[in-house]
This record gives structure tokens, C-alpha cells and sequence, in this order.
């Protein structure tokens, strides 16, 4: 969890500071140090009874890099986006045929859920850089819906991949066993509705709310010191390390296969080969775009992320959270052009097909136009005959 600024947001725009949800890591509140002015302006944000942040998140970042963090998470979503959704009609063609293109159709759509989502951070960071203020967060409703689906979106996204890179390192340990393609699909059902149960629960029961951070240009959870409040911390964190470090495994495992001679992709036939590079690809770039989560979610739960340098602190969960999730979920569309032959040719067709029509449309209508004018000719030579 962050360290980082307890403000709600209402309905009239004003942020106003609370006292009830704090966000801390596990390690700092086993020894909390007191509050003072000079902690508060490093941003740490520990709320006690009766002592406020001052100023809710004193955080001052460089506009000009907030700027092109913007833009740049604008061109992800240029890119992403419509290539995401693109995909996602691919493999929807394909659903009933391979397990694997089902959980690919699963993983397009969170990416593009993901990039949509991104929409409202990129406004903080090119409407308001440098002081960060909440803009479209600035409504608690805005800010608790968007919270919801973002982070389900990418511990889901994460959940997919974890899928993924498990049954390919089943498939080398034992690639004669078949799989289940329903199974499969129900235990992400399953997981989807656990995480969704969960997270309502607790924002339910009070132990858990929303907050706007300045760290992070969004909206996040916090979360009410208390054994339910911690309880959720202890479930979030241990979701997410725990896809990370099985997407490392299997990661370790499939390039371990792909560079030893006596695996069995090494005998297997080229489209088997082709499968798993593109797996590795995919659980590589995953692994890549979220090491500075794992780093960040570690450094909060040893406490170690409340010494460092303000200035690091202000964009490491920033980076972490919103930057690399966003362009993990841009560069996966790039991964399926490039190592899937079916995919490339689907799309040259359909691309194909878009111009034709486009075109066949303008001959249309110039050949209506010119219709038009060849009768209007007619009649006005008729008229002058008579």
C-alpha cells in the first residue's frame, strides 16, 4: 500500500482530508515514529488521532516531466488501445479452438480496459503537472468507480498471464496431458469473482476506502488500521507478489527449455517452437514492466520505502502502477502481430477489406454525382431545345 496522501474527494471538487483511512506499509506500523513537520513534508503521511497531513500531500513535481509522461501514456493509449481491440475480435474468431486463444482473448480485453483507464491519469498529469491536483478524481464517485476497475483490471491481467505461463510450463513437463479449456476458463471466472467479492466486502465493512494520491496521479485504497484493514493489505500485497513470482518462475522454466537441447520444445515441430517463444515473449515483457512493482510493494512492506528521496518517491509508484502497466498491456498487441502468422494475415484482410469498402463507398459516390450532373445537363439542354 502507499504511504502517500488519505484525501477523499467530493462531490463539489474540494478534497477534504481523512482521518479514517490511512495508507502505511505492515513494517512502519509495527513502529511508529511521531509526526513531525519534517516527515509531513517528506510526504509520509502517517495520519494519528487528530493529526493531519499538512496539506493532505505536500508534493511539488516538475511539470515538464509530468508533461511528457502524459503525452507519453497518450501515444500508449493511441497505440494500444484500437490495436487491443483489434486482437480481441481475432481471437474472438478463434475462441473455440485453443485454450490458449481464449485466455489471449481474455488478456486483450483487460489490456484495453486497462489503457482506457489510463485516460484519467494522463489528465492529471497534462491538465495539472507539477502540483498534481485531482481533476477528474476530484468526485468521489469517479474516484472509488475508477479505483475498482483499474485494479481489478490489472491484478486480473496479471492472473491471465500467470495462467498463460502455467500451462506452458506444463506443456514441457508433460506435453501429451491435455487441458481442459473449460477448467481453465473456470478457474479465471472464479478468480474474477473472489477478487470482486473480496474487495467489496471490505469496502463494505468500512475496513477499506478510497483516496486520492498525488504519488501516484490516481485514486488508490486505503485502508483503516484495524485487523480487517490489515488483513486486506495482507491479501492485496500477497496476490500480487505471488503472480509476479510465478510469472518468474515460469518465465525461468520456458527459457531454460527454449536454450537446453534436451527439452522437448527442441524436438517438438516448428509451430509448437513458434507457441513457446511467443509465450516466453508474452510472461517476458509481463515480467520486465512489473519488477519495479514487486520492488516498490517490498520496499512498502519493509518500511524502506518511507527513506527514500522524495523526489524518487514521486514518480517510483507512479512508474510502477500506472506507466509500465500501461505499456505492458500496449506492447502485448505488438507480441501477437509479430508471432502469430494467423493473426498478421486475419489482419492484412481485414485491413484490406476496410479500404476496399472505403474506396467501393467513394466510386459510389462520384458515380452518383456524376450521374446527377449528366441528368441535370440533359435537362437543361432539353429546356433550351424547347
Amino acid at each position: 500500500m502507499s504511504a502517500t496522501s488519505n484525501v477523499s474527494a467530493d462531490t463539489s471538487g474540494q478534497l477534504e482530508p481523512q482521518n479514517k483511512f490511512i495508507r502505511i506499509s505492515m513494517a512502519h506500523m509495527m513502529k511508529v515514529k511521531p509526526v513531525t513537520e519534517e516527515r509531513l513534508s517528506a510526504g509520509v503521511g502517517i495520519l494519528l488521532e487528530g493529526a493531519i497531513e499538512k496539506s493532505s500531500e505536500s508534493i511539488y513535481s516538475s511539470e515538464a516531466a509530468d508533461t511528457f509522461l502524459g503525452v507519453f501514456l497518450i501515444i500508449l493509449m493511441v497505440i494500444g488501445i484500437p490495436s487491443n481491440l483489434f486482437s480481441s475480435f481475432y481471437f474472438l474468431s478463434r475462441v473455440k479452438k485453443t485454450v490458449h486463444d481464449s485466455l489471449y482473448l481474455v488478456a486483450t480485453i483487460s489490456d484495453f480496459c486497462i489503457l482506457v483507464a489510463v485516460f484519467a491519469p494522463v489528465s492529471v498529469l497534462v491538465g495539472a503537472p507539477g502540483d498534481r491536483s485531482p481533476m477528474v478524481f476530484s468526485k468521489s464517485s469517479i474516484c472509488k468507480s475508477w479505483t475498482l476497475f483499474f485494479l481489478f483490471a490489472t491484478r486480473f491481467s496479471l492472473f491471465v498471464v500467470t495462467v498463460i505461463g502455467t500451462l506452458r510450463t506444463l506443456a514441457i513437463h508433460a506435453p501429451l496431458r491435455a487441458v481442459n479449456k473449460t477448467t481453465v476458463l473456470l478457474v479465471c471466472f472464479v478468480y474474477a469473482t473472489c477478487v470482486i467479492v473480496k474487495d467489496s466486502v471490505f469496502i463494505a465493512i468500512g475496513a477499506v476506502g478510497v483516496t486520492y494520491s498525488k504519488q501516484l496521479a490516481s485514486c488508490f485504497y486505503g485502508f483503516e488500521a484495524t485487523p480487517a484493514g490489515w488483513t486486506f493489505v495482507g491479501f492485496i500485497s500477497a496476490e500480487l507478489l505471488a503472480a509476479l513470482v510465478m510469472i518468474m518462475i515460469n518465465l525461468i522454466i520456458s527459457l531454460a527449455a527454449l536454450l537446453s537441447k534436451q527439452k522437448t520444445t527442441s524436438k517438438a515441430p516448428r509451430s509448437l517452437k513458434d507457441v513457446a517463444v511467443t509465450i516466453t515473449m508474452f510472461t517476458a515483457v509481463c515480467v520486465c514492466c512489473n519488477i519495479p512493482l514487486m520492488v516498490t510493494k517490498i520496499l512498502d512492506l519493509t518500511g524502506a520505502y518511507f527513506e527514500l528521496n522524495l523526489n524518487i518517491k514521486i514518480y517510483l509508484k507512479l512508474t510502477a502502477y500506472t506507466i509500465l502497466t500501461a505499456l505492458n498491456s500496449a506492447l502485448n498487441p505488438a507480441i501477437y502481430l509479430t508471432r502469430m502468422p494467423g493473426l498478421t494475415k486475419w489482419a492484412s484482410l481485414k485491413t484490406s477489406s476496410i479500404f476496399s469498402f472505403i474506396r467501393s463507398r467513394r466510386s459510389k459516390k462520384g458515380g452518383d454525382s456524376s450521374k446527377a450532373e449528366t441528368s441535370a445537363s440533359i435537362d437543361k439542354v432539353a429546356g433550351n431545345g424547347a
